[in-house]
């Protein structure tokens, strides 16, 4: 099984490359952050059927949409942190049973310059499913 949750940009408090180093306004924004995710997994599991406690993924692939300089990838995934949080929470899962996490950035031109940063966090219980959408993406992004 696999659910894709479209994530909402990155507030600055959050960025670890822009945010500024004030706590309490970093605590705040992972609250939001974390709540924001809590719903968009709520309604990604209604979409697919799935109530809490029934899917606890082991893998997960970040797929971020990028337009400007580019991020590395411990960055792009520090930058999620608080949204996934939220994501396991709302599926009863632990994030501490993911085995394995990727991610992989599309770069976008001008005219797609709305998608400035955009992220897709998919998540997988079966590995073979897993392997297979990164294959496809791998393609993908090769040609």
């Amino acid at each position: 099984m696999m659910l894709v949750i479209d994530l909402p940009p990155v507030p600055r408090e959050l960025d670890v490359n822009h945010g500024k180093r004030d706590g309490r306004a970093r605590a705040g924004a992972v609250k939001m952050a974390r709540g924001q995710a809590r719903v968009l997994a709520l309604r990604a599991m209604q979409e697919a059927g799935v109530k809490r406690g029934e899917f606890h993924p082991r893998f997960v692939y970040l797929v971020t949409f990028w337009r400007g300089h580019r991020v590395d990838y411990d960055n792009r995934l520090a930058n999620v942190k608080a949204y996934q949080d939220g994501i396991f929470d709302m599926l009863g899962a632990d994030d501490n049973e993911v085995c394995t996490g990727c991610s992989s950035v599309v770069h976008l031109d001008k005219e797609h310059a709305r998608f400035h940063l955009s992220m897709s966090l998919m998540l997988f219980d079966n590995r073979d499913e897993f392997l297979e959408i990164l294959a496809k993406m791998e393609v993908q992004h090769a040609g």
